[in-house]
């Protein structure tokens, strides 16, 4: 613990206004803004399948987060050490695994499977890397926290993807309610709204994958105006949820599990039928995803 201690000392001792503003940037690509707007495009856009895979790699590996945190039960640098963190608002709960470290490590992962390019390897590498130290440098996690982060996180990339290829092999996309089982244990147990919104978000993309695999076959792709028309209606529905849904609800953890799986049934499910409807989306281009 120790060295632990010196590594975060070392770290912040290092602040300066314009590093401040650097790593305040960086940490965001762990947060679900980021991550919504790629699995969206990716989607919608691009691949539907690797669209899905990452969308379960990064819910799944969330759900372990919470699990192992609550079990390790790790205090936060902040909360041992005589130092200023910043975006505090961002730590919630205990320190070990780090969860940006461990979710900006998941996404970029299974992007690095996707592209499979030695320019993405670095680039990925370097911007895993650069999370985790951010971590470090906002005082909210301690280095073993972030190193564990990446391990967790390649290791549920590896599982879910695992699973996600044997429901594809199978023709079963129910297989991948697997990941439902520890989901709906947890929900007895993690009562926190950020567990609530992963799970919720985890339920409705499992609905999704089933809906589109036995009904909807959504198709990936098309001419360039309507990929960006696409974008355009997909996000603007996602903010409608957001912005004029969810305020409209009681709080609550039931709501941000409502909330939140409406999300994904809206990226998944709902979205693809007004590109169909609207923009007469997959009537007979498009690769399938």
């Amino acid at each position: 613990m120790e060295l632990m201690q010196r590594i975060s000392e070392y770290v912040i001792s290092l602040r300066n206004p314009l590093l401040d503003w650097f790593f305040t940037l960086v940490t965001m690509l762990g947060e679900v803004v980021f991550f919504t707007l790629v699995v969206a495009i990716l989607y919608w856009c691009i691949d539907k399948d690797w669209g899905f895979r990452l969308g379960f790699a990064y819910l799944f590996s969330g759900l372990a987060n919470t699990w192992i945190k609550e079990i390790c039960r790790v205090p936060r640098p902040f909360e041992l050490l005589d130092i200023d963190p910043m975006r505090v608002e961002t730590a919630g709960g205990y320190s070990f695994p780090s969860g940006h470290t461990q979710q900006a490590s998941s996404l970029l992962i299974v992007l690095m499977e996707a592209i499979k390019k030695k320019w993405f390897y670095i680039l990925a590498s370097l911007l895993i890397i650069l999370v985790a130290l951010s971590r470090i440098y906002l005082g909210v996690h301690w280095a073993f926290d972030v190193v564990g982060g990446i391990i967790i996180a390649l290791l549920c990339v590896l599982l879910s993807n695992w699973l996600y290829s044997l429901s594809k092999a199978k023709k079963t996309p129910e297989i991948m309610g697997i990941m439902i089982i520890p989901l709906l244990v947890g929900l007895f147990i993690f009562k926190t709204s950020t567990y609530y919104t992963v799970g919720g978000t985890l339920t409705g993309l499992f609905i999704g994958y089933i809906l589109d695999t036995r009904f909807i076959k959504y198709k990936s792709g098309g001419p360039l105006l309507k990929q960006l028309a696409k974008c355009l209606i997909g996000i603007v529905g996602l903010l409608i949820i957001k912005l004029l849904v969810e305020p409209g609800l009681a709080e609550g953890l039931g709501t941000d599990f409502f909330v939140h799986g409406l999300l994904s049934i809206w990226l998944t499910v709902l979205a693809p039928l007004l590109f169909r409807l609207v923009l007469r989306d997959n009537q007979d281009t498009g690769a399938e995803g």
